[in-house]
């Protein structure tokens, strides 16, 4: 007699269901002042997001699961939604129902300003405002006791981490108008951001950054009607704390199923299947750094309608991303050092996974066009403001991940970094105020189409695998929102999402979670969805 191994999808045991319950806490304090001429101005700020994530339905205990499967009190082959109402009873006694982490983020913030006349200009006063903050930023993650005693079924415990970071900064900025209607002004940053200190295991991680940057930029009001106006500037952005310094922890499994990165090795799995993920932090990223641009111009032929439109552009250095899993299986060989073995508590061997690390990819460029339109007008129903606004993208591309020079692109198609840079975004606005208490608002959202990758599949009329790339078409949806405002401090809001119930467009994306024929990153797969809210200010 020979052993045989199977995969066994629990679907009777019901959906995977989880629930996040959060707890947010966020204090200011602020104070102003006069002195010799300074305006002055501070802020104390303390916030914290407290996190308690349970599973509530779709995950079983490990010791009343594997009495289940020992005793034989269920057929593994019986069609789904076919057990019997004795089986689902014993099944539904195995369902998992508690918290499974709970983790927190915590800012702590001083802020000191002050700005104060500078000199006169033939176009006016020049100003100088110049200012210093501190940031103290810390993240906590502690896995339940259930977690780490294994009462979860096949659930890898997420590593506990308490670490903390402080980041220091100055600026200063200086706005001269030097003509009628012409303004200048220039301003300049220092950052210095500490190594992340881990107190679990009482040492640092990563390494301390620092940069300085500016900004140089202009406007010109050649009229009542036109404005034109530019900028020129740098920016430095520190890696998350995660990215550096997480742990290296299950992560759950591949999107697609893949076959063996290394054929032939012990650590294989039979045929073509999912492997598993393993996150965690890369302690070598350097922050990313970047130069912007932008010119463009408003007109306002009156007061009632107006339009604009600005070029820009970013080139990012060191951009902060990571190699894909599809990047890295179809050549383990150059990422070979994205793989590593793990063992999940339900397996019983050591078999590959990939490891999903940040890294510096290298350069990016994104070009485009943003533009933008409203009117206002008063009708039978009240008074209408009409905006149009969207992004037309005219580039981007970016390095090909472990390289500095091989540059690919993701515009209008899914790329290599599984992703979509969408050709055209847009959005129209339509709100209408039929007095001071009631207002209605319709938003038309837009995005326009794209190639999906090309995948392998079945053609069912012939039985054999064929190669397709399917054109995704553009999606547009329409929200309505009522607005009634009860008094000065209380107001109520009504609103659809997704009015005309459109579904998302189809998609062989194999990346980005494991949902199946969309992509949820672009279309919510929640359909027409209704919503009340409220608020009270006293």
């Amino acid at each position: 007699m020979k052993a045989v191994s199977a995969s066994y999808r629990a679907s009777d045991f019901g959906t995977r269901d989880s629930q996040t319950i959060t707890d947010s806490k966020h204090f200011a304090f602020g104070a102003e002042a006069e002195l010799a001429n300074w305006n002055l101005s501070s802020s104390l700020i303390w916030s914290q997001n407290a996190i308690d994530e349970r599973y509530v339905g779709g995950y079983f205990r490990t010791k009343e699961f594997t009495d289940l499967v020992s005793a034989v009190a269920f057929d593994p082959f019986v069609e789904a939604g076919k057990a019997t109402p004795e089986v689902r009873a014993k099944m539904k006694s195995a369902i998992y129902d508690g918290t499974i982490r709970e983790t927190s983020t915590t800012l702590k913030g001083v802020d000191v300003r002050g700005s104060r006349d500078l000199l006169q200009l033939s176009g006016g006063m020049a100003q100088i405002g110049v200012g210093a903050d501190f940031r103290k930023m810390s993240y906590k993650q502690q896995a339940s006791a259930d977690a780490k005693a294994g009462v979860i079924y096949n659930y890898s415990a997420v590593a506990d981490y308490d670490m903390e970071r402080d980041t220091k900064g100055v600026f200063a900025e200086v706005m001269a108008p030097v003509l009628k209607g012409v303004e200048l002004s220039a301003a300049v940053r220092y950052d210095a951001i500490d190594a992340i200190s881990d107190n679990l295991k009482s040492k640092t991680v990563g390494k301390d950054m620092s940069a300085g940057t500016y900004k140089l930029s202009g406007r010109w009001e050649a009229s009542k009607q036109w404005l034109f106006r530019g900028s020129y500037g740098t920016g430095f952005k520190a890696p998350a704390m995660l990215d550096i310094a997480q742990p290296l922890v299950s992560a759950g499994v591949t999107a697609s199923s893949y076959d063996c990165p290394f054929p032939g090795t012990d650590a294989c799995k039979p045929g073509k299947l999912q492997y598993s993920v393993l996150s965690g932090g890369n302690d070598q990223l350097k922050p990313e750094k970047s130069k912007q641009a932008t010119i463009g111009f408003r007109f306002e032929p009156s007061a009632n309608l107006t339009f604009g439109l600005d070029l820009w552009q970013v080139k990012l250095r060191d951009a902060v991303s990571g190699v894909t899993e599809k990047q890295a299986f179809g050549d383990a060989a150059k990422y070979a050092a994205l793989f590593t073995t793990f063992r999940t508590p339900a397996e019983t061997q050591d078999y590959y996974a990939f490891k999903r690390v940040s890294t510096n990819i290298g350069r990016t460029t994104n070009r485009g066009i943003d533009w933008d339109a409203q009117t206002r007008f008063d009708s039978v129903m009240g008074k209408v403001t009409l905006g149009v606004a969207g992004t037309h993208m005219l580039k981007s591309s970016y390095t090909r991940a472990g390289t500095d020079d091989v540059w690919v692109d993701s515009m209008s198609h899914y790329g290599e970094n599984a992703a979509v840079t969408f050709r055209n975004v847009a959005r129209t606005t339509i709100k209408i105020d039929h007095n001071k208490q009631l207002a209605n608002t319709v938003v038309f959202k837009y995005r326009s189409g794209y190639t999906d990758i090309t995948q392998t599949v079945r053609d069912v009329a012939t039985g054999k695998l064929t190669t397709v790339t399917l054109p995704v078409p553009s999606y547009m949806t329409i929200d309505w929102q009522m607005q009634y405002k009860y008094n000065k401090g209380t107001e109520v809001r009504l609103g659809i999402n997704n009015l005309t119930n459109q579904t998302p467009p189809f998609t062989l994306r194999d990346s980005s979670g494991h949902q199946v024929g969309y992509d949820a990153r672009y279309a919510d797969p929640k359909l027409r969805t209704f919503y009340v809210q409220g608020s009270y200010s006293f």
